[in-house]
């Protein structure tokens, strides 16, 4: 069953329809009592009537009441309305960070500030033991006073729990999804968040995700087999530093990306700040290349713009701190592997960042003799 907009039962005004799907129906409600505008899902009823679906629905409910951050929207109450269960939290005035990236990409200080903000959020929440999964564009909500809201903790998980994991499980959405996700090995954790991150913060750029398909078993597909292309590609705009900052956050193998929430922001604020040497600011494993990406076609990926090369960097949001980073709860020892060969897949039209980053795993005699057939050809 459904509820009317307009009617008011047990407390709980129904002021508008927001959303209905499998997944469930959610609307923007009114509290009787406090006047307060909240957001309200309906749990579907395939799921309250599964032992197995209710229990990890109520669990996830304890964990997202567990946080309390400016930058995570408050969860309320999980009761019983009219007969249905539902679930209220705090109503995000505001639109979505995918709905802002609707007309194109972001200038380059809003979309570090966006990005920060959602990095701060996930920093707590990681030290709370709580892994969020399900990072996108669309959970990302930002005030009208431009404060992020990060939202979606329907699919968060503590890093105890068991099922997070179990071998074989893939969650969330797959444009977002780390490598280790698609794959569904037991290893995913905090970093698969700060995977999404990076894929935001790309789109937040360019305009356009990394990876497309024409099903999202291609999408899936191309986060574990792919290499990630450069995002100065579609924004030419985009600093060096910048561009490293990314790639390193969309490394396929875990142990390769930014290993805390806070590590990221600080490398993404020294790279507004212009302080990242591109030639060696980003630390990798010995003997690997920098960067894993090789160009591909500027094809706009459906309902995503091209980048915009006439927008201009703004100046840094004045309220952007930065912070050292921290251990992260449940984050265990890391390993690094050995990497491939590097492989040479620079055109004559592509940026110097570009070129910067594909030299750097070569010795300094071929990187030199390759970087000058470079400028011949250009």
């Amino acid at each position: 069953m459904g509820f009317t907009v307009g009617e008011q039962i047990e407390g709980v005004e129904f002021v508008r329809l927001l959303s209905a799907s499998a997944h469930g129906t959610a609307y923007l409600v009114r509290d009787a009592i406090t006047q307060r505008m909240e957001y309200l899902k309906v749990i579907p009823a395939t799921v309250v009537e599964d032992s197995e679906a209710i229990e990890r629905v109520l669990r996830e409910a304890r964990l997202h009441a567990s946080l309390k951050h400016p930058n995570i929207a408050q969860f309320y109450a999980a009761r019983r309305v009219g007969g249905e269960l539902v679930m209220t939290r705090e109503w995000v005035e505001g639109d979505s960070l995918a709905a802002k990236l609707v007309s194109g990409p972001l200038d380059l200080g809003r979309a570090v500030d966006y990005i920060s903000q959602t990095l701060l959020a996930l920093d707590y929440a990681h030290a709370q033991g709580v892994i969020h999964r399900n990072i996108s564009a669309d959970s990302i909500r930002i005030t009208e006073n431009g404060i992020v809201k990060l939202t979606g903790f329907e699919l968060a998980r503590g890093v105890t729990d068991p099922r997070l994991t179990r071998t074989g499980v893939t969650l969330g959405s797959p444009h977002y999804m780390a490598p280790e996700q698609v794959k569904g090995l037991a290893n995913a954790d905090h970093r698969s968040d700060l995977y999404a991150v990076g894929v935001v913060l790309f789109e937040a750029l360019t305009g356009r995700r990394p990876f497309g398909g024409a099903n999202e078993f291609e999408i899936m597909l191309a986060h574990v087999e792919q290499p990630v292309p450069p995002p100065s590609r579609w924004n030419s705009n985009i600093p060096a530093a910048m561009e490293l900052v990314v790639l390193k956050a969309l490394a396929k193998e875990p142990h390769k990306r930014f290993q805390t929430a806070l590590e990221f922001r600080d490398e993404l604020m020294r790279a507004l700040r212009n302080e990242i040497d591109p030639l060696d600011a980003i630390e990798t494993p010995p003997g690997s290349p920098r960067g894993e990406f090789a160009p591909i076609e500027p094809e706009a990926e459906a309902g995503h713009q091209r980048a915009h090369p006439s927008r201009t960097a703004a100046a840094p949001p004045s309220d952007i701190r930065s912070a050292a980073p921290r251990p992260v709860a449940g984050a265990g020892p890391q390993t690094v592997g050995s990497s491939a060969a590097p492989a040479w897949d620079v055109q004559p039209g592509d940026s110097i960042s570009t070129v910067i980053v594909a030299v750097a795993g070569f010795g300094l005699g071929t990187a030199l003799l390759l970087a000058g057939l470079w400028l011949l050809g250009r």
